[in-house]
């Protein structure tokens, strides 16, 4: 890709894409339904790997070396080579979030829903460790050198959810026909000014 243009990948190669991940301006990794695609020259070619499953999320080392990618409610995998093999790790779960240390072997992981898993791995994927549960988590991250971990959670979905006005998945939180009576008040904890303003600023109630 050129700086000020787009290049498609071909539509024989992928049938919808669910995220993409860069660890520099040449090394991407795009995954899909069906399809985990990898480019080492900047977008110019794309191999596909592991062409059978549903993949949702992906994220790799700063190296490209060590990648970390999760099935739509299946398992998570890692790769120690760039993606020519894979293997499973942990149990299956809705996977939503993952994040990676720069070296990849520090690993973070979460499932979306009222259960609200966390999960850390300290050696590249072998073993997990369950640090969270309850919460509705948006976001993971771990920084370059793994020593600093962030999760982001949105409790105020949790009533929603349980009242039927949104359904959250992996790929996003989804209003329903019962919620669209509701929309200022659904996407109100999605406002970082609103929730920085109504700590010393009072408003009156939505209908």
């Amino acid at each position: 890709m050129r700086k000020g243009s787009f290049t498609g990948i071909p539509h024989s190669e992928l049938t919808e894409l669910k995220k993409v991940f860069a660890s520099s301006a040449a090394q991407a990794w795009a995954v899909g339904v069906g399809t985990i695609l990898h480019t080492s020259d900047g977008g110019t070619n794309w191999t596909a790997h592991e062409t059978n499953r549903n993949w949702v999320q992906i994220v790799s080392s700063a190296d490209g070396s060590k990648l970390f990618t999760a099935e739509n409610a299946g398992r998570l995998y890692t790769s120690t080579d760039s993606g020519v093999t894979w293997v499973a790790q942990g149990n299956a779960g809705n996977w939503a979030y993952l994040a990676s240390s720069g070296d990849g072997n520090r690993l973070m992981a979460n499932d979306h829903g009222p259960s609200g898993r966390i999960f850390l791995s300290t050696d590249a994927g072998v073993t997990w460790t369950q640090r969270e549960t309850n919460r509705y988590w948006r976001q993971v991250a771990v920084s370059g050198d793994g020593k600093v971990l962030f999760a982001e959670a949105l409790e105020e979905l949790r009533a929603e959810e349980e009242y039927g006005t949104v359904r959250v998945k992996p790929e996003g939180v989804f209003i329903t026909p019962l919620g669209r009576r509701f929309v200022r008040n659904l996407v109100q904890p999605f406002d970082a000014y609103l929730k920085k303003l109504s700590a010393t600023t009072k408003f009156s109630r939505t209908v």
